[in-house]
């Protein structure tokens, strides 16, 4: 009972972290784009990476999941990567690196919540309230930092942003890290194979 509570925490502590880095990042983005200078345009195509990366990531990392069954490592591999792209934000390297930089952080964001909800829908085992309080705390994170970047920002304005995005990311890193180290069992199709 006590490994199933602390394997719930530890996907709790996921889901908040993951959301909190989106909370700032998905509002803010836009804003310190706007602080470098870049025009409107450029702006919005930056801004809508993320949803040419949702069109494709979440599917190829599932597809990786299911044949390998690693959804923990590929979690872990995921924040990693998108925690060192996001220093590439410090670096003021025109639209074009910052498209490519949006790019790889965001292809390995992608994943994190379908991988999550895969790993979660083995351990809840049909226990919705479980899953519920472990998406509220996703919830709470968003919310939290929403308004703490915010007034953050107001405050000292956007050239912080990059920190932010490391430092969540970071937390989300670290999060995945608490994660129970389990393989899960192969897809049909590809147990069927071996």
């Amino acid at each position: 009972m006590a490994a199933g509570r602390g394997h719930l925490l530890a996907f709790a502590g996921l889901s908040a972290s993951y959301f909190a880095h989106i909370g700032f990042f998905n509002p803010y983005l836009p804003l310190w784009l706007k602080d470098l200078g870049l025009p409107i345009f450029t702006i919005s195509l930056l801004a809508s990476v993320q949803s040419i990366t949702r069109v494709f990531a979440p599917y190829a990392w599932g597809a990786l999941s299911d044949h390998t069954g690693q959804r923990v490592k590929l979690l872990r591999f995921s924040a990693a990567v998108a925690l060192a792209s996001s220093f590439g934000l410090w670096w003021h390297g025109g639209a074009w690196w910052l498209a490519l930089v949006l790019l790889v952080m965001f292809t390995h964001t992608s994943s994190m919540m379908s991988l999550t909800e895969a790993a979660m829908a083995q351990l809840v085992a049909g226990d919705w309230g479980r899953y519920g309080r472990i998406r509220l705390c996703g919830s709470a994170g968003f919310l939290v930092t929403v308004f703490f970047a915010g007034e953050w920002f107001e405050r000292f304005g956007m050239k912080h942003f990059p920190a932010w995005a490391a430092g969540t990311l970071a937390i989300v890193l670290i999060a995945t890290m608490k994660l129970p180290d389990i393989r899960e069992p192969v897809a049909a199709h590809d147990a069927a194979r071996e």
